[in-house]
Formats: C-alpha cells, structure tokens, sequence
C-alpha cells in the first residue's frame, strides 16, 4: 500500500520532468541523446544524496542548513587522509566525519531541544570554519591514482557516481518504508507525543535522523571532491537552497513529518535537468535562478492545496 500511494504521490514531478525534457529537446537536439542522459544523472548524483540528506531532516519536521559546509568540511577530511593513507582510508574518514557532524546536531536537537534551524546554522558556521581553517583557505590538490573515480568514472557506459545515487535511492526507501527503524522515523515526525506514549525513544531517533543526514551529506561530499578530483572548503555553498527545493518540488509539504527518497529524486532530477538544457540551449544561469524560484513557489502551493484537500 505504501509503494502504491508512492507511485501516486511521484506522478506530479514526474509529469513536470517529462515536461521539460519535451522543452528542452525542441530547443536544443542535443539535449536529448543517450550521452547528455547520461551526462544528467552524473551531474544529479551530488544534488541527489544531499537532498536524501535533506528529506531525513523534513521527516522529523526540522531542515538541515549545515549541508553545505558539512560537504565543505568532509571534502577536505576525504581528500587530506586519501593523500596520507589511501583513497579508502579518505573515504572512510569522510563519511565518519559527516555522521559525527550530523549526530553533533542531533545531540543538541533532541536533548536540549534546539530547534533544527537554529542548530543547523550554527552548524554551519562552525563547519565551514573549520574546513577554511585546516586548509588556510586553498584548495586540497595532489591526489592519489583512482580518486577521481567516484565522480567522473564509468562502469561500462554507466557513471559510477549515478549508480552510488540509485544504491543509496533503494536503501533509503527500503529503512523507510519496510523496516521499523523507519515507521519510528515517521511516527517521530508526524506525533512526537504519540509516538512517546507508544514507547518510542524519540531522542534516539532524532539523533539517528541527523547522523543518516550527515552521512548522505559525506556521500555527496565524496562524489563532489572525486568530481573536481581535490578537497574544496567552498564546496556545496548553494546545496542547502537546492536541497530543500528537490524536496518540495518533489511533492513534499515541509513540518508536517512527511517526506520520501523517491519523490525527492525526482525533485533533484528536476533541478539538474533545468540547469543542462539552460545550458545546451546558452540561457543566462540567472535565469535559471529566476526559474528555480517560480517552480518552487509554485511547488509550494500546489503542496499547500494538496494538504488542505
């Protein structure tokens, strides 16, 4: 019954994405062929984990604004310990380093009750500082055979970053919607109250949301750092804005504890198909800003009707 209501809830952005590769194939032949596909869910598998990141925080009816200096901060850790110890050792040490940030959020959150927002952006300050501060603002460069790979290989024809985003799409979905860890999630979300009263520990779980969200935020991290093959401080400066519309876009209604990966894969999907057909078809970037404005306030009320019906 989940899944169903899902293929339902997922048929808006899918209409709207249909929409504008229609659009943007008229105005430019070659947008769509098999290699700019391609080339799209290469450059949407970044965008993709964040706003998975994202949608965690939009379940427990809070937002995540440190994203984008947790993938500063991670991509710099990721890319300093691959130069010391190895591509596997950096990868590790990312995704440790974003789960520890998230759980640092989660700890303020639901002990002493912080509202998200406010933590997030302290967060986001003291992150981002840090990142800045161990690489005294210059980009980490030199780095080992293979650690490109991530972001800019293929296994086969397929981009090795686009198949990461389609493994954590079917993980994400699968401790959401099948397993009790994700029930309490959105039993948390949606009646935190209830939830108590049902025996639920809810600061476990709200600490659990936001280590989830620092991960995928490390994971995207990862890929972005591979992508530019060095470890960047300024890296996902606009993530927290382009989270939180693939969200919405993808048909979620923000603080009602509501929230699904797959509606906000198409979301994201949305986002980079906008910014690829501007760009095949030499449109102004500001426009595209411009654009990504209307969709999401339109987003927004199509939503907002939605929960009044």
């Amino acid at each position: 019954m989940n899944i169903l209501k899902l293929r339902w809830a997922s048929l808006g952005p899918l209409a709207v994405l249909l929409v504008l590769w229609g659009i943007f194939s008229i105005i430019s032949t070659n947008f769509f062929t098999t290699d700019n596909m391609w080339n799209i869910s290469r450059q949407a598998s970044a965008l993709i984990l964040a706003s998975f990141a994202q949608t965690f925080a939009v379940i427990n009816k809070g937002l995540d604004i440190s994203i984008g200096s947790i993938v500063g901060l991670v991509s710099v850790v990721t890319a300093m310990v691959s130069i010391e110890f190895g591509v596997p050792e950096g990868i590790f040490a990312g995704c440790l380093c974003g789960a520890v940030i998230g759980a640092t959020n989660g700890f303020f959150i639901s002990l002493f009750k912080v509202n998200p927002i406010i933590t997030t952006i302290g967060m986001l300050s003291l992150a981002r500082g840090m990142a800045f501060y161990i690489t005294d603002g210059m980009p980490v460069t030199d780095m080992p055979y293979g650690f490109d790979w991530i972001g800019s290989g293929y296994f086969g024809s397929i981009p090795v970053s686009a198949i990461i985003a389609v493994i954590a799409l079917i993980i994400t979905m699968f401790i959401l919607n099948i397993t009790v860890i994700g029930r309490n999630l959105y039993a948390v979300g949606g009646n935190e109250e209830a939830a108590r009263l049902a025996g639920i520990n809810i600061n476990f779980y709200k600490m659990l949301t936001y280590t989830i969200s620092g991960l995928l935020a490390a994971m995207a991290a990862i890929v972005m750092s591979s992508r530019a093959n060095s470890g960047q401080a300024t890296l996902g400066y606009g993530l927290p804005l382009e989270t939180i519309a693939s969200v919405v876009i993808g048909g979620t209604i923000l603080f009602r504890g509501e929230g699904n990966t797959a509606r906000t894969f198409m979301g994201a999907l949305i986002i980079t198909t906008i910014g690829n057909g501007m760009d095949l078809s030499y449109i102004s970037p500001y426009i595209r800003q411009i654009i990504l404005g209307v969709i999401v306030i339109v987003a927004v009320l199509v939503n907002q009707l939605r929960s009044k019906k």
